[in-house]
């Protein structure tokens, strides 16, 4: 028994060792036999791609793709070295090595793939590579590729059209068909987009919606139709989900007209209080809303929460009076008629009063103007900025959306606030994430990084100021701060956290002209189990009217 063991075991380390040639472990155990000369190859390589001399990138590129080809990064680089000198013929396998080894963001590596062919004149393989990235990649903002000027040769294709901009399957005139199809069209996007129901059935609740919606249709009117589609995609309760209606491309079919209230509404514990208006309205600023048209506010607000997809309490806080500004929606749910002006029963200093209000064509804002300041907060200021609080021990930073500035880049901030927070003098950093509702997750590293090494020093502590607008990255950012930093979190629940539903896809129905948009990935930046719709603040400061 013990010499079976024995041959065992030199059998397994005889093909272990064979391995560093060929076999099937040996891509994940070979390693470059000069660790630190390759290294200083990719660092080299690096250097070069970020000076623009990409004949130099791709040449060290390949040495350390030749060397090492598991790293994606090579491939990446290698493949755009490639890519800005027109060698596409050689980009084009490059993107595939990068694609095999899922490197970069999904779907990026296909798009240059396509862009390739079709430079190449290699029209077939374009829209095979083109429909692989939307059906395959679940590419998520699929209605832009129909303009793409890298793709202008293909704007009169009709498989192209077909892919990227379906076409009505409906004549122009066929309501019922028409709403019917793009009913079709929209739940078919939500199997491609959202993460949760690719390949999988919808719940019952909402594929009850689906059904009652294809019958009613010939009864209904469109802004009714409108509602019952909102109301569809409000029962997946996923952030970054809403049939909004309006176009976002200039010039777009659309059977319904947006317009919007030309007052802002907020909730508030007190009631739903207008905090923004027009000039022409400006007498309504504080006031609140207990009734649109015949319909109390509390009813109003029952019909929008079953037309709003939402994945917390204080999401809804936030989206459901946002929402109460689109007059198709309270067309649609009886607290308004179409073309007409809309009455607001009002209450200011223990006063009831009725005003009928013009629509506006766009929307007011999105976020409670800071005192003072009747638009959206602080419009035209950097989306961050440090400043000290007193003598200085305490250092304030205002981040408004996670975003690079005009003047000076987030990773840019980041490195500042590390430089004055990392002084003896500081003490304390208050992090003022209320008006933050996100951007892009890659760009706040640098401000978690300064954050977190302020935050191990001993009798330093980060405070982070939260309410129902952090969302999004923000609401990564504010997980991740979480995770890292020991905040104490003061005022409200924030709108969602790093474990939720995000990066929108956009869909365009092909008969209506109506946007939506579907949640299309997975965040995952808490624990698996963390199921918090919110970070919930140790210090709960409510917003008062």
């Amino acid at each position: 028994m013990r010499f079976r063991l024995y041959c065992l075991a030199a059998s397994a380390v005889a093909i272990w060792s064979s391995s560093a040639g060929a076999g099937p472990l040996s891509p994940a155990i070979v390693a470059p036999a000069e660790a630190l000369s390759y290294r200083s190859t990719t660092v080299a390589a690096r250097a070069a791609f970020d000076a623009g001399d990409y004949a130099r990138a791709e040449q060290l590129f390949r040495k350390a793709s030749d060397i090492y080809p598991l790293d994606s990064n090579n491939w990446r680089y290698l493949a755009t070295s490639l890519r800005q000198q027109g060698k596409w013929a050689e980009a084009i396998p490059a993107y595939q090595q990068l694609i095999d080894r899922g490197g970069t963001f999904v779907g990026s590596g296909r798009y240059w793939q396509a862009v390739g062919q079709l430079k190449l004149g290699q029209t077939d393989a374009a829209l095979k590579t083109l429909e692989t990235m939307i059906y395959f990649d679940h590419a998520s903002d699929r209605p832009s590729l129909a303009s793409d000027e890298q793709f202008k040769t293909l704007w009169g294709n009709s498989r192209f059209i077909a892919l990227v901009a379906p076409r009505p399957t409906a004549a122009a005139g066929d309501r019922v068909a028409g709403w019917r199809g793009d009913l079709e069209y929209l739940v078919a996007e939500i199997h491609r987009l959202t993460p949760d129901y690719r390949g999988r059935s919808l719940p019952m609740s909402t594929k009850h919606l689906i059904d009652t919606l294809r019958v009613n249709i010939p009864r209904f009117s469109d802004e009714q139709i409108y509602v019952a589609m909102s109301d569809i995609l409000g029962s997946l309760h996923q952030g970054h989900t809403m049939m909004w209606g309006f176009s976002f491309n200039p010039g777009a079919i659309q059977r319904i007209v947006f317009n919007f209230l030309p007052v802002q509404p907020y909730a508030f514990p007190q009631g739903l209080f207008v905090v923004a208006a027009e000039p022409k309205y400006q007498a309504l600023v504080g006031s609140r809303i207990t009734a649109i048209g015949d319909v109390p506010i509390d009813r109003v607000m029952a019909q929008v929460r079953e037309a709003t997809s939402f994945g917390s309490e204080a999401e809804f806080a936030w989206t459901g009076p946002l929402r109460t500004m689109s007059v198709p929606l309270l067309v649609g749910i009886g607290a308004a008629e179409r073309g007409k002006p809309i009455m607001l029963t009002l209450e200011q200093a223990g006063k009831t009063s009725q005003m009928q209000v013009e629509p506006v064509s766009a929307m007011l804002g999105q976020k409670l103007p800071r005192r003072g300041v009747n638009v959206v907060a602080d419009a035209g200021k950097a989306p961050f900025e440090l400043s000290p609080v007193g003598d200085g021990s305490t250092q304030l930073v205002r981040f408004d959306q996670v975003l690079n500035g005009d003047a000076e880049t987030l990773a840019a901030f980041g490195a500042r606030v590390a430089s004055v927070v990392s002084q003896d003098q500081v003490r304390s950093v208050i992090i003022d994430l209320r008006l933050n509702n996100g951007g892009n997750s890659f760009f706040y590293p640098e401000l978690i990084r300064a954050l977190t090494a302020f935050s191990t020093r001993p009798g330093r502590q980060v405070y982070a100021l939260i309410g129902r607008n952090v969302y999004s990255a923000a609401g990564n950012f504010a997980t991740d701060l979480e995770r890292f930093a020991n905040p104490i979190f003061i005022g409200e629940p924030t709108g969602n956290m790093g474990n939720q539903f995000g990066d929108e896809g956009k869909v365009v129905l092909p008969w209506s002209g109506l946007h939506a948009t579907v949640a299309s990935v997975k965040w995952q930046l808490s624990h698996p189990w963390d199921a918090r719709g919110s970070i919930v603040p140790q210090i709960p400061v409510a917003t008062s009217a």
